[in-house]
């Protein structure tokens, strides 16, 4: 593996892997980045991370990163914060966000706050961030847009606001100082001249990455003494149980790609999550809700359990009740069961790390890694593959699947484990096209 880069709302996971050949994973949280530098990537970078609802990602896990000889990138939000902490210590700091911090022209974390929502939404934006704001307006001070004194009202009154209510909008409405003249011009102005600063930044980390994975670099430790402390090493123990991924070895792949196997195989995704969300419930010590379901939340999960075990007319659900000794009321008992087991799991963004926990434990990791590499080295992109999306659907789900292509595919996509169709369809066109390969290379006897 070479890089795993941590983002999310600041830029997207096709942009990055457009300009490096990184793994793309989710912002940042206390852990993440001692759990990723166990999977021993050349470097990794830090974006995006969390400053509330998680804890945030720890100082002393990207000092162990470093001293363990792994470079470490930091730029635009939680990664500049952390890099203009951790400049001394060899962590490497780009963009201006990180300089503006490092030089003390910025200190407080709200600059680069935002509201966002969550991975379904591809962590859209809610909130417009201060360091944003203030590359701005000093754009349009110097095109004449508005007075530095009105820019200086408009910054006040944004700095004035809790990060989640910054925006555009609610700035030009009540900043009553802004004569009309100029908050017209502005608001006519802002859509095609606005500063993603922090965006900005993101890019000229992912290409400073791109340009240090291009040369060659002996593996350089830190410059510094890690002392190994009882907070350390209980911190270090639970991590580790969360889907840690052993260190590198000649088959070590991306969690994401063990995963997108095991999502492949739905019964087997689905009896693996069942088994982790079991495993989360003893860890963490949660309890489902045992309030009654939702009629239409019920009837949608029915139709769900009859599509996944083809009972698709009425003759055959009532077969299969039989023949397991449900009756009506017991059958809704269990679906209730496994709705509530489902809000347990989708509360949880780090699920799947118990996901990986769980293939390790019973020896299924190893098999399904293998298959992953095998099938990056034989498919690797799959854009140069002659096949459509609705082909590749037939041959999954009609072939490999023995089933109909659902109807409701976004459904399908979700209840599998994947983000959202697309990126299903990306898995069913590697998997057909990794089976094309496979059944050629045996018809010519390689």
């Amino acid at each position: 593996m070479s890089a795993i880069i941590f983002a999310g709302p600041t830029i997207a996971a096709p942009d990055i892997r457009h300009l490096c050949d990184a793994t793309v994973l989710p912002p940042a949280a206390m852990g993440d980045v001692f759990r990723a530098a166990r999977l021993r990537p050349r470097a990794i970078g830090i974006i995006d991370g969390y400053f509330e609802g998680a804890p945030s990602v720890w100082h002393k896990e990207i000092l162990w990163t470093m001293a363990e000889g792994i470079a470490v990138f930091g730029a635009a939000s939680m990664g500049a914060l952390r890099a203009a902490e951790l400049a001394s210590f060899g962590m490497r700091g780009i963009g201006d966000i990180f300089a503006d911090y490092r030089a003390g022209r910025l200190e407080d974390d709200d600059e680069v706050a935002v509201e966002h929502g969550p991975a379904e939404t591809g962590y859209i934006t809610m909130s417009e961030p201060m360091v944003n704001i203030r590359a701005t307006l000093a754009r349009a001070v110097s095109e004449g847009i508005v007075s530095a004194a009105a820019a200086d009202g408009l910054i006040g009154l944004a700095k004035g606001q809790f990060y989640k209510a910054r925006s555009w909008q609610g700035l030009l409405r009540e900043n009553a100082a802004l004569a009309p003249a100029e908050r017209d011009a502005l608001a006519r102005w802002l859509p095609a001249n606005a500063i993603d600063l922090k965006r900005n930044d993101a890019l000229k980390m992912v290409a400073a990455m791109a340009e240090f994975l291009a040369a060659r670099h002996e593996s350089a430790k830190g410059d510094f003494a890690l002392e190994w402390t009882v907070m350390w090493d209980k911190a270090t123990r639970s991590f580790i149980p969360h889907g840690a991924v052993a260190s590198s070895n000649a088959e070590s792949v991306s969690p994401d790609m063990v995963l997108d196997e095991l999502r492949l195989e739905p019964e087997h995704y689905a009896s693996v999550k069942r088994r982790a969300v079991a495993r989360k419930l003893i860890d963490t010590g949660v309890t489902p809700d045992h309030a009654s379901a939702d009629p239409s939340a019920l009837r949608r999960e029915m139709s769900r359990f009859r599509a996944r075990k083809g009972l698709l007319t009425h003759s055959s659900l009532l077969h299969w009740l039989d023949e397991n000794g449900l009756d009506a009321a017991g059958f809704e008992r269990l679906l209730e069961e496994e709705l509530r087991l489902a809000g347990v799991g989708a509360s949880d963004r780090r699920l799947d790390t118990y996901i990986i926990a769980e293939l390790q434990l019973t020896g299924a990791y190893s098999a399904l890694a293998r298959r992953a590499r095998h099938k990056q080295e034989l498919v690797g992109d799959v854009r140069g593959h002659r096949l459509s999306v609705m082909q590749a659907r037939l041959r999954y789900f009609e072939d490999v699947l023995g089933r109909p292509v659902p109807d409701d595919i976004a459904e399908y996509a979700e209840d599998a484990g994947f983000a959202d169709a697309s990126a299903l369809d990306r898995a069913i066109m590697r998997e057909i096209a990794y089976r094309r390969q496979m059944d050629q290379a045996a018809a010519s006897g390689t």
